[in-house]
């Protein structure tokens, strides 16, 4: 519950502005997956 929470408030905060890493492998390049999460403030 600790990373849910987490998310909700304070990744997703109104003051903050998150984007997504996101990447691919060279036999699925349709498919992406998130690396990592980036969440500046405002």
């Amino acid at each position: 519950m600790l990373l849910e929470a987490r998310f909700l408030t304070m990744m997703f905060d109104e003051g903050r502005d998150p984007a997504f890493y996101v990447g691919n492998q060279a036999k699925r390049a349709h498919v992406f997956s998130v690396l990592g999460v980036y969440y500046p403030q405002r």
